[in-house]
């Protein structure tokens, strides 16, 4: 890439097939400073704290994360006793979700998800009926058993984690 061609903005990432210098190419993206002089600082690494309804970033405490940890845990209820993925951590948002706005938010994720899940569930099941149903069954329940976890860990590093894929029926 020429620097004319850098300046006025053409192909700032390359030309099509063009090797491209890395470095080159954070200073080609918008609002990075360019040519010699002071450089910005690097960006802040995220922080553990829960922005969110609680305004400015608050902490989550230990027993937050715990807890959090513990609320999308709590779904997997819903392997042995039908709808319990629902319930069991309604039950717990419902105690706790005036207490932490970490647990509320969280609270407010799993509900949200397991009941994605559980729709997800229910039309597989309608469509197992033409075999297409049975390979979704197998990859919803993986989805909820991965998700689960990672969402368990994020929680319990004190990080407010939202599921992807998820539907949103509480209000954020």
């Amino acid at each position: 890439m020429n620097q004319a061609q850098a300046s006025e903005g053409i192909y700032p990432w390359g030309a099509p097939g063009e090797m491209v210098d890395p470095h080159e190419l954070e200073r080609a993206q918008p609002g990075f400073a360019t040519g010699p002089g002071p450089q910005p600082p690097p960006s802040e690494p995220p922080t553990a704290g829960f922005v969110g309804a609680a305004g400015p970033e608050s902490v989550a405490t230990s027993e937050e994360r715990t807890l959090g940890a513990v609320l999308h845990v709590s779904s997997f209820a819903g392997w042995m006793i039908p709808l319990a993925n629902i319930g069991a951590p309604l039950l717990l948002w419902l105690i706790k979700r005036d207490e932490s706005p970490f647990l509320d938010h969280q609270g407010r994720q799993v509900l949200d998800f397991q009941i994605t899940v559980t729709v997800m569930t229910l039309v597989s099941m309608v469509l197992a009926f033409v075999l297409v149903g049975i390979p979704m069954l197998i990859a919803v329940a993986v989805l909820d058993v991965v998700l689960t976890i990672v969402a368990a860990v994020k929680a319990a590093d004190g990080t407010a984690y939202r599921y992807p894929f998820s539907l949103r029926f509480f209000s954020h």
